[in-house]
């Protein structure tokens, strides 16, 4: 192994040292170093893209009281996230979960910036590859649907802001199904009261608002009753 490749694979593991820290500064900074030139050509590609991911996951997380990220990181992210699927996309032996949490965290990445219309199409490739991995077997029915949850979700967003509310209402109404199909009673109650949400913010019909209410108030109450229960 050449002195390069154990360069890299030193800035890598300092990397999770810092990260186990919870020095997250000077995690990103070795993950940086290691991205860069010389180190970059001695990573795998598998490798480059997992670092890719874990530099993107650190320069997009809130810092400090304002909870926002640093100036410039949203725009550094983005670019790692960009490389790290061109890098993913064509390799048999990437596992499709770091294809889809590349695809989630790039829209993520667009959400910050303001690309809506780059936001909702790395989403719709999220889903037709989430498609393929069910159909193909590589991804399990539980995970399947988590992931449906997930992209379903980050989708009504930006439509909702684009101002579209049928197709956010109807997204929000797949990814609702999925819920109940997961049997998960607190993802439930989040797409009844984002689906009350959009019906808020877009009101054209009363009875679909009074239908959004109710629902969304039987789900927290049987939330709430059975945590009771289980105290």
């Amino acid at each position: 192994m050449s002195v390069v490749a154990v360069s890299a694979d030193g800035l890598l593991a300092l990397a999770d040292e810092a990260e186990r820290r919870y020095d997250f500064a000077a995690a990103a900074a070795c993950l940086e170093s290691a991205l860069r030139p010389p180190h970059a050509a001695a990573l795998l590609p598998l490798t480059e893209a997992r670092a890719r991911l874990r530099l993107a996951s650190l320069l997009l997380a809130p810092r400090g009281s304002s909870r926002a990220p640093r100036a410039g990181a949203p725009a550094a992210a983005k670019a790692h996230l960009e490389r790290a699927l061109l890098i993913l996309s064509p390799l048999p032996s990437a596992p499709p979960r770091l294809k889809l949490l590349a695809h989630s965290h790039l829209a993520g990445a667009y959400a910050v910036l303001g690309a809506m219309a780059s936001q909702k199409h790395v989403l719709r490739r999220g889903l037709g590859l989430l498609d393929s991995a069910s159909a193909s077997g590589l991804l399990q029915r539980e995970p399947a649907l988590l992931w449906t949850c997930n992209f379903q979700a980050q989708l009504a967003s930006a439509l909702t802001i684009d101002g579209d509310a049928a197709s956010a209402l109807s997204t929000l109404s797949v990814g609702a199904s999925a819920a109940a199909e997961l049997g998960s009673p607190q993802l439930e109650l989040f797409f009844a009261a984002s689906e009350l949400h959009v019906h808020l913010l877009c009101w054209e019909d009363s009875a679909a608002v009074e239908n959004a209410v109710i629902r969304t108030s039987l789900l927290w109450d049987a939330l709430a009753a059975e945590q009771v229960a289980a105290d």
